[in-house]
């Protein structure tokens, strides 16, 4: 089959200290077919001339002229999306060299056709790019259905990861996934409204890292990002659990001790 047109969209705002990391780790993709939207949401550093230094015909900078919350810009970055597939890269993130191609491969397969989200384990850095510990949706390689992946968020709320861990076929993206619902989880949102419309394939593999970085949304707002796990998990992850009464509420007490740790970790990786 001809290859297939993969668009990376990613979101900046005054992402200069790892945005050239992250490009970088786009042009070291073996899989070649590929193009990068850069959205900038106002930045006030040097996120625009670090996207404009790349002499890469792949890579568009857009700006925008007026700021909005990330959600928004979330959505915004949809507008354009001309691939086959879709890929969302947070500006701090990096992919594996091989991330696309790996996927790519199993999106050609016949017996994966309703495959509409392809994700992986990921690991997770620091703030300087060391090392901290994988994770991932399993350890062990397979096809999902959203029922089977929700039935695990009494564990962890959002079992999939952060967005580079999933390549998406574009046509399950139907319409503008982000709400202000749920500011703190719009990856899962997005998870959310794509495994509506078919199965996830995991691969154990690690291709992608997510940074942990202390000054980042998630990092340092402890309160308003509990508040949120708390009601994301009442109103979504609740419909798919309701026939285990116990195994909900025993979801509280992972999902409180996932959260302080979470806050831990990013205490340790703040500037």
């Amino acid at each position: 089959m001809p290859e297939q047109l993969i668009t990376v969209v990613m979101p900046v705002y005054n992402g200069a200290a790892t945005l050239h990391e992250a490009i970088s780790s786009l042009q070291a993709q073996t899989y070649p077919h590929w193009q990068l939207q850069v959205h900038d949401n106002c930045s006030t550093d040097e996120s625009r001339a670090i996207v404009e230094s790349f002499a890469d015909e792949r890579i568009k900078l857009i700006v925008h002229d007026t700021f909005v919350p990330a959600w928004q810009s979330w959505n915004r970055c949809l507008g354009d999306i001309q691939g086959a597939f879709f890929q969302l890269l947070c500006a701090d993130d990096c992919l594996h060299p091989d991330c696309f191609s790996e996927k790519m491969k199993l999106a050609a397969m016949v017996e994966h056709a309703d495959v509409v989200l392809f994700s992986s384990n990921r690991m997770l850095i620091n703030k300087r790019g060391k090392p901290i510990f994988e994770i991932g949706y399993s350890k062990k390689a397979g096809v999902f259905t959203l029922a089977e992946i929700m039935h695990k968020a009494c564990k962890v709320v959002n079992p999939i990861g952060d967005p580079s861990t999933g390549l998406v076929r574009s046509s399950a993206i139907t319409e503008p996934p982000f709400t202000d619902k749920y500011p703190f989880f719009v990856d899962v949102e997005l998870w959310l409204h794509v495994l509506e419309k078919g199965e996830m394939l995991h691969t154990p593999r690690v291709l992608s890292s997510f940074r942990v970085i202390g000054s980042s949304l998630s990092g340092s707002h402890f309160r308003k990002n509990f508040q949120d796990t708390v009601r994301f998990y009442r109103q979504r992850v609740k419909p798919f659990i309701r026939h285990k009464p116990i195994n909900y509420y025993l979801g509280y007490v992972h999902l409180t001790c996932r959260a302080l740790a979470r806050e831990l970790l990013y205490r340790l990786n703040r500037p």
